[in-house]
């Protein structure tokens, strides 16, 4: 199914030629209880005061497997995530998947999907400054128990607050986050808007799936 998963996406990216190398697989684990301290972050999510969690509809925290070999962090939760409560759902979700997937990525077992922001602001307008400090406290939290070994930031917020550089200079390069490294792409909300850029976005998969085998 994988083979044809990748297939399909480089079809909507306009390749039409695929190599013969098959895609690498990072792990083969099922996913973990989240530790007791992760459930505790997660709960005070629901608690806490920031202006955006008055907000919000859901508050959302990750999903994955822990320890996580590579974490995958967006900018906040999209529309549908925020209705419903369910990382990974909508749209963006799906995109998120089927673009994990061409590199032979499996959301469920190999990567932990988690957010700058927990929360959506209203109207998905730029996160403020406040805002942006307040999500990456909660991000740095999560990553201490989630331990990845790899970073993969999607958007210009993301890489902005991680990186402090615009997205064009993260692009097809390996970063550095806290001793972390730390590739980016653009995010999947501005792919389903701008189809042009998928072919640049292939590109970017492709130099992080080579970084990933060489590494």
């Amino acid at each position: 199914m994988m083979i044809f998963q990748k297939l399909s996406w480089m079809t909507q990216m306009g390749i039409h030629t695929l190599c013969a190398e098959e895609p690498h697989s990072l792990m083969k684990k099922k996913p973990s209880t989240p530790p007791p301290s992760l459930t505790q972050l997660d709960k005070s999510l629901i608690t806490s005061k920031s202006s955006l969690s008055q907000t919000a509809t859901n508050a959302l925290g990750g999903i994955g497997p822990i320890p996580a070999k590579l974490m995958c962090v967006l900018e906040s939760p999209s529309a549908t995530e925020d209705r419903t409560g369910e990382a990974l759902s909508g749209p963006e979700g799906d995109l998120l998947k089927k673009m994990l997937a061409a590199i032979g990525l499996d959301t469920n077992t190999q990567t932990y999907v988690t957010y700058l922001s927990p929360w959506r602001a209203p109207g998905a307008r730029v996160l403020t400054t406040l805002e942006t400090q307040e999500g990456l406290s909660l991000l740095q939290k999560r990553m201490e128990l989630v331990k990845p070994q790899v970073l993969l930031l999607f958007g210009v917020a993301v890489v902005k607050a991680l990186l402090n550089v615009p997205l064009g200079q993260a692009r097809n390069k390996p970063h550095d986050y806290k001793g972390i490294p730390t590739f980016a792409t653009f995010a999947p909300s501005f792919l389903l808007k701008n189809t042009a850029y998928k072919k640049q976005a292939w590109a970017d998969l492709q130099a992080f799936q080579k970084a990933l085998k060489d590494s």
